[in-house]
């Protein structure tokens, strides 16, 4: 068994591990991503995701905008494109309320009727009333940014399962399937593998894991850009979010409440949705994607970073839209600081502050 030493371990190669260890990278520190899977397996996982600054906690508005700078920047450093500018349509209750949240946050977006919402997507049947539309909201190229980080990080990213980490004064020492490693800290991603890795540290981590469906859906007439979709109104019967794949071909729906259907079920009512509401898309899906998804119970986008000593644990919902600033902010906490108060647990970042709380459960 080989052993070897880095200055920052980083467990987890989704989004959010991936962007950690890239920034370190940039801040010229040792470090080792440690990945069993293929990296963007996990909650990562699929084709597409939907970036959108709307979120019942004002500080996740402001931390979007932050987010969508970082996104840019990557942009610029992978040469590839990565987010979409097709903007977010969101229907339904607290419309005005969100616009207003918009212009305080300074985010781009407006109240539009129906003809125009008809217009930024086609292939939705808009319920009545205003929606407001995201302009700098998009769809996420999942593949593009998991690809071209892990080709960015080349070989500190190493396909090995961490089967425990154990913390001292000095250090850190990680089980791997690759030997045992020691680091000084280390910045542990693990989604739905959160239990197993962290039943040693002695922190309290109130995780549920479930099962999540998607499913994408063939376009009728492709080639005219879509926009996202945040529809909370219910006129279709069904609270949803959706994104169209890079490709344009295809518009992957989910279920948005609460509480997770049985896969079938979530499979059923997402074509009845399209039959009713999406009358641009065919009805029978041409893919499905099934991942595990991570919850918090103050919230349906809550996510908090535990610390001991030495040691980070991000732990929450709906990650991606915020993964290059995650990385950010994780790397600088491993070099310098604690992650601070805005992403502690106390902080309850993501609870619900609007009567909407709750009704957007799966989105990003």
């Amino acid at each position: 068994m080989s052993k070897f030493s880095t200055d920052v371990a980083v467990v987890g190669a989704g989004i959010t591990g991936l962007s950690t260890a890239y920034a370190l990278k940039r801040r010229g520190l040792a470090c080792v991503c440690f990945e069993a899977a293929a990296p963007g397996a996990g909650q990562s996982a699929g084709r597409t995701r939907v970036f959108r600054h709307g979120h019942d906690d004002e500080r996740l508005v402001r931390l979007a905008v932050r987010a969508r700078a970082e996104w840019e920047r990557l942009e610029s450093e992978l040469g590839a494109r990565l987010l979409g500018r097709e903007g977010v349509l969101v229907c339904g209750p607290n419309v005005a309320e969100r616009a207003a949240a918009f212009e305080v946050a300074g985010v781009p977006a407006r109240l539009i009727g129906r003809d125009e919402q008809a217009s930024v997507l086609p292939v939705f049947e808009p319920p009545d009333g205003e929606a407001v539309f995201d302009e700098f909201g998009g769809s996420t190229d999942v593949r593009a940014v998991i690809d071209g980080l892990a080709a960015a990080l080349g070989d500190r990213l190493v396909r090995a399962r961490v089967f425990d980490l154990h913390e001292s004064r000095s250090s850190i020492k990680l089980h791997t399937s690759e030997g045992i490693c020691s680091a000084e800290r280390a910045v542990v991603c693990p989604g739905a593998e959160l239990d197993q890795l962290t039943a040693g540290l002695g922190l309290d981590i109130p995780l549920t894991v479930e099962l999540h469906a998607r499913a994408s859906f063939p376009v009728r007439e492709p080639g005219t850009p879509l926009a996202c979709l945040q529809d909370r109104s219910g006129a279709h019967g069904e609270t949803v979010y959706a994104a169209p794949m890079p490709d344009g071909l295809e518009y992957a729906i989910g279920l948005g409440g609460n509480d997770e259907p049985p896969v079938e079920e979530a499979l059923t009512r997402l074509r009845r949705y399209v039959e009713r509401g999406m009358l641009g898309l065919e009805p029978a899906p041409a893919s499905v994607r099934l991942c595990q998804t991570s919850i918090l119970p103050w919230g349906p986008d809550a996510f908090a970073v535990w610390e001991t000593e030495r040691i980070a644990v991000l732990a929450g919902a709906n990650l991606f839209k915020f993964g290059p600033l995650l990385g950010e902010l994780l790397a600088d906490a491993a070099v310098s600081a604690p992650a601070g108060e805005d992403l502690s647990p106390a902080a309850r970042l993501g609870r619900g502050v609007s009567a909407a709380a709750g009704h957007a459960r799966r989105s990003g």
